[in-house]
């Protein structure tokens, strides 16, 4: 029984991984010159990354999805974004190396000073109406981290950031209505 399932499962990480592939194969990234990225992610970048070092932009050939890769605060940075058939992004996503493992939940009077700075700033003009629904302290690194999730207005958001203040990961993502 142990085996089949083993086997199941096999199965299914294969047939997952071969639409991805095939996905790509049917709409693959392009390389782009940072100014060939749609606006709202160049924007966004700039905003929740000041003084982000790009070296790398790719788009898809359908312009549903781009991603920049470089530096922030000397460190290597991934960003991402999807867009609809619109060409409105409702995903914007920033990966961080940080090997962080989830500890457990955090009471608000744990988050240090430094961090919720720099989680209100990331939230730019949503922090006036962000409501927090969880948030979970870790470890990054050797240096605790703390991960804060909520919403505000139709985003969903999800921000890591170490205890001083370093912008680990985050990500915002349209809700659906």
């Amino acid at each position: 029984m142990e085996l089949n399932l083993v086997y199941v499962f096999l199965g299914l990480f294969a047939l997952m991984m071969g639409q991805g592939f095939l996905r790509r194969a049917r709409n693959p990234f392009a390389e782009v010159g940072y100014a060939g990225l749609p606006d709202v992610m160049r924007a966004e970048t700039e905003r929740v990354l000041p003084g982000f070092q790009h070296r790398l932009a790719r788009i898809t050939k359908q312009r549903d999805s781009a991603r920049i890769q470089g530096e922030y605060q000397g460190e290597p940075v991934t960003v991402e974004a999807e867009f609809d058939p619109a060409g409105t992004m409702v995903e914007f996503e920033v990966e961080g190396r940080r090997g962080a493992r989830r500890l457990g939940i955090a009471a608000p009077e744990e988050l240090p000073e430094a961090a919720a700075r720099e989680i209100e700033r990331v939230l730019g003009d949503a922090r006036a109406e962000f409501q927090r629904s969880t948030m979970t302290h870790g470890d990054a690194a050797g240096e605790p981290h703390f991960e804060v999730r909520g919403q505000a207005g139709n985003w969903k958001w999800e921000i890591a950031v170490s205890a001083s203040g370093r912008l680990l990961e985050m990500e915002k993502e349209k809700r659906a209505r």
